[in-house]
Parts: structure tokens; C-alpha cells; sequence
């Protein structure tokens, strides 16, 4: 089964949130130009009811905050993934090496089974599929030996 699981503090590892990231098999950072991720607090707090200046209040005092501190959980990623100020992805970075399981070394290769040297590269632009997504998924699953049958 794959499973995603979406948090600011999700590969923040200490206080109350210590061993959180050994949780997960794969974790995946995703950043965004400051400008895009300011508009688009701007524009949820807006079409949540609060005026101009509520919001910039909201997102000075929490927002900025927070965002702050989940950038300097990105060293925890075993991948980043960079948007542009389309939202379209631009950079994919895996900053080291990974493991299937929490705490574990290096997975012991699959005899039957032949990873690619490098992680699969995304469907890219808007006229892909959800096929070409769910073909990378497997991909990323293969490659993470990562099972997806129960």
C-alpha cells in the first residue's frame, strides 16, 4: 500500500516531534519561491474571511514562523522537490542516500529485481495522465523497494 501523509512538521526531528521523520519510507520536501508561498497563505487566509490586514497579520506572526521552521527540516527530505512560480516542478534533488525502513541501513538488493541506478524522473507538464503518475509511483515504489501488495 502507499500511503501520503502531508504536514508542515512531518521531518521536524525534535521535542514532541523526535522520531516522526524514521516514520516514513520515502520523505519528500517540497519548495516553493517565497514569493508563491506568501501569495498563497495570502489568498487562503483572504477566502477564509479575513480581511487584507488580518491576514498579513496571520501571516507574519504564524505563518512566516512556521514556514521558517519547516525549511530547516528539508535536510531530513530524501527528496526535494522545487516549484517554480507556476507551480511547476523545476528541480528534483536527492541529497543522499535513502533506505526502505526507518533506522535501517541500505536495503539489500532483490535478487529478481534490478532497481534503476537512480530514482525515476516525474511526469512532466500539464498534459500527462494519471497513468504516467501512477507509472512513476511504481517506479519510486521499485526503486525505494518500497512493496505495494499487503
Amino acid at each position: 500500500n502507499l500511503v501520503f501523509v502531508d504536514g508542515i512538521y512531518l521531518l521536524l526531528d525534535k521535542g514532541d516531534f523526535a522520531g516522526i521523520p524514521d516514520l516514513f519510507d520515502l520523505r519528500v520536501y517540497l519548495e516553493a519561491p517565497t514569493a508563491s508561498i506568501l501569495a498563497n497563505l495570502m489568498d487562503r487566509h483572504l477566502r477564509g474571511g479575513k480581511s487584507v490586514e488580518q491576514a498579513k497579520d496571520w501571516v507574519k506572526r504564524i505563518d512566516l514562523p512556521n514556514a521558517r521552521i519547516a525549511e530547516a527540516t528539508k535536510v531530513n527530505a530524501d527528496v526535494i522537490i522545487q516549484r517554480n512560480t507556476e507551480d511547476d516542478i523545476s528541480e528534483i534533488r536527492w541529497p543522499r542516500e535513502t533506505s526502505h525502513a526507518p533506522g535501517a541501513g541500505p536495503a539489500a538488493p532483490d535478487p529478481a529485481k534490478t532497481p534503476p541506478a537512480q530514482p525515476p524522473p516525474p511526469p512532466t507538464g500539464s498534459s500527462e495522465t494519471a497513468a504516467s503518475w501512477d507509472d512513476f509511483l511504481a517506479s519510486l515504489c521499485a526503486f525505494y523497494r518500497v512493496s505495494t501488495s499487503e
